[in-house]
């Protein structure tokens, strides 16, 4: 064998072998996008069916997807009108707690609409946030120049559409997003 028919032997071996690889890395490319794919939509059918929210809740948001007409008013869990980047997710979850799962009206005529049909039927408790009702309380103006530049009002770090502000803010505005605990303990000795 001469030393050019071995280079091309060689050649056709490291092909096949690069082309092996290849097809693994792109099998396992369709098999994470697959995953990815059954992960979106197993977590959009527990969205579209409220898995994870209180019974109450759970029963209202789907007999309003069934019969949004009779609702009106009614425009969702606070979880689900909220937009929280990702960074923020967690401090957020800890300040909101279990009021993510409050649902928003614009009336609380239209609240009281929705006990009625909880308490008529037997389908569990909600607590709601009337938008026409809510009084917001700010940090005053000298809680506010005590933060510092890395510290925000968490209100300001969620994104929400202009209606759902007065929920945002009665429940964020009197808290303060920081980075970490010894910020935290500075702001409150300040």
């Amino acid at each position: 064998m001469t030393f050019k028919e071995f280079l091309k032997e060689y050649n056709l071996k490291l092909d096949s072998r690069q082309q092996k690889a290849a097809e693994q890395q792109a099998g396992a490319a369709r098999a994470q996008q697959q995953e990815a794919a059954s992960r979106k939509a197993f977590l959009e059918k527990l969205k579209q069916e409220y898995e994870g929210y209180s019974q109450g809740v759970r029963n209202l948001m789907r007999a309003q997807q069934q019969s949004p007409a009779d609702f009106p008013g009614l425009l969702g869990t606070l979880a689900e009108l909220l937009e929280i980047p990702r960074e923020y997710e967690k401090a957020m979850e800890a300040a909101l707690g279990g009021a993510l799962q409050n649902v928003v009206v614009r009336r609380d005529t239209e609240a009281k609409q929705a006990i009625d049909f909880l308490r008529t039927r037997r389908m569990g408790r909600v607590s709601f946030m009337p938008l026409s009702s809510l009084r917001v309380r700010r940090l005053s103006r000298q809680e506010e120049a005590l933060l510092l530049p890395d510290m925000q009002r968490a209100d300001t770090v969620v994104t929400c559409a202009d209606e759902i502000r007065p929920a945002v803010e009665y429940l964020l505005a009197l808290t303060v997003v920081v980075p970490d605990m010894d910020a935290a303990i500075a702001l409150a000795r300040r």
